[in-house]
């Protein structure tokens, strides 16, 4: 990895300027006239850019989600999590994506266990027969938006078989999902935050319960695979 320099090229440049999400190329392009590390004054954070400064960085297992056990939030000069994302938070905390081994090693180890080949494979068929019901409730309309009526639906409803929940439930998945996901956007607003941890707590009691629900008796489903496991 090039060695950082004591100071770095500043740039200033929103993510939301309608140039730059229309055209980042032209901007991609200043930022290599100024060499792999700059510091971005819109998010506050040192960024590097070309290939081999990012490579080395992806390959160095210095980096990672995680860095609280180096430091403490206040060293870094973070400020506390506020209290309205604990939920938020509390769902979080074991995703796959934040954490670093050996607790990523573990949980993946576990999914592995339960996620085989074989039991991906006996999805085919339903798949299949999902996309063909969706291309059929299209067709005595004559029309149809494709992002909702099918590209949205069909990995929904195979996500809920894959899950072993009723499809019923599919829309509230997909509510919470979308609420979720707003947090991973630059700067949400203080009500996307709001709906974002509710949307987890509801997603959580609504998963502890169909945990519940499966231990006895245990179904043909992910979810029941990994109480096994």
């Amino acid at each position: 990895m090039p060695a950082l320099p004591h100071s770095f090229p500043r740039v200033r440049l929103s993510p939301r300027d309608p140039d730059l999400v229309q055209d980042p190329y032209a901007f991609y392009a200043r930022i290599h006239e100024q060499g792999s590390v700059f510091f971005w004054e819109d998010y506050g954070l040192v960024a590097f850019a070309g290939y081999e400064a990012v490579d080395a960085l992806l390959r160095d297992r210095r980096f990672g989600r995680q860095i609280l056990h180096v430091a403490s939030r206040a060293e870094l000069g973070w400020r506390e999590r506020p209290a309205h994302l604990r939920d938020f938070d509390r769902v979080e905390r074991y995703s796959l994506l934040e954490l670093e081994p050996p607790a990523h090693t573990k949980l993946r180890r576990l999914i592995t266990s339960a996620f085989v080949s074989r039991q991906v494979e006996t999805l085919r068929g339903a798949i299949r027969q999902t996309c063909h019901a969706q291309i059929d409730r299209l067709e005595p309309l004559g029309r149809g938006d494709l992002l909702t009526s099918y590209a949205m639906q069909v990995p929904l409803i195979t996500i809920c078989n894959l899950l072993g929940v009723a499809i019923t439930h599919g829309q509230k998945l997909l509510d919470w999902s979308h609420a979720i996901v707003r947090m991973y956007v630059l700067d949400p607003t203080h009500e996307e935050q709001i709906a974002a941890n509710k949307a987890a707590r509801d997603f959580a009691i609504f998963l502890e319960g169909e945990i519940a629900r499966k231990r006895a008796p245990p179904g043909d489903d992910l979810l029941s695979a990994l109480i096994e496991v």
